[in-house]
């Protein structure tokens, strides 16, 4: 284990931003052979790039999740456009350009999400659950909120699951939900950035950090979903 503060760098709109922060790293011998992880997010996990990155490390994990990516197979619980409390407290989900569908994590009885219900009703188990919001949201007490309560749903069900964190990075961008940010909306975002570092029985992990998408994955140019922008994006 070995500490360092470093300035990340991240481009966008031919633009660069950065902001420095305290990394920790620690060599990971863990073995994901034959693990199942559940990812569960924003149009970052809709996308399934994440996914596809940790699959061509080990083709043995098994990924759980009821809608397959936009860019390949893999399954996940990606929903464009959302925030955590749409996901992870509603009854339905309604992802950007799309119909509202019920929620896979919401148990009518209890009247909340919880992951038990999730399990039970998918018939599955995961060894990791990933949670990946932050792009989309405004209000960081209601981001903190939701994502603690879940990962306590997790917790409870299996105190043996891994729960991970993955902590979005500070930037403008003329795409996605950034379009016209104010800065109470900037500043909620950083906000929810320094709150992930808090959460009780999950690990935080700068995934967006070190993926830089014309740097690790083949490009081709698309038409994104948000405004009908054309960008490049992992194939």
């Amino acid at each position: 284990t070995f500490n360092a503060s470093t300035n990340a760098r991240a481009k966008y709109d031919d633009n660069f931003y950065a902001m420095g922060t305290a990394l920790k790293f620690t060599q990971n011998t863990v073995s994901l052979d034959n693990k199942k992880i559940l990812c569960i997010g924003d149009s970052f996990t809709a996308r399934g790039w994440y996914q596809a990155r940790l699959a061509s490390y080990n083709g043995t994990i098994e990924f759980l999740g009821t809608r397959q990516s936009q860019y390949n197979t893999i399954m996940g619980e990606g929903y464009s456009g959302c925030r955590a409390n749409q996901v992870l407290v509603t009854p339905t989900i309604t992802p950007y350009g799309q119909q509202a569908v019920t929620n896979p994590f919401y148990d009518p009885i209890l009247e909340r999400c919880t992951l038990e219900y999730y399990c039970r009703t998918q018939n599955v188990s995961p060894d990791y659950v990933v949670l990946a919001f932050g792009l989309n949201e405004e209000n960081m007490p209601n981001y903190y909120n939701a994502m603690q309560n879940f990962i306590d749903t997790c917790i409870s069900y299996d105190p043996d699951i891994k729960v991970y964190v993955m902590q979005m990075p500070l930037m403008v961008t003329e795409i996605g939900s950034l379009v016209n940010s104010t800065a109470a909306q900037m500043r909620a975002q950083r906000l929810c950035w320094q709150a992930a570092q808090h959460m009780t029985n999950a690990t935080p992990i700068p995934c967006r950090f070190i993926m830089v998408d014309d740097l690790d994955y083949t490009l081709t140019d698309t038409t994104y979903p948000y405004g009908g922008k054309t960008v490049s994006v992992a194939s």
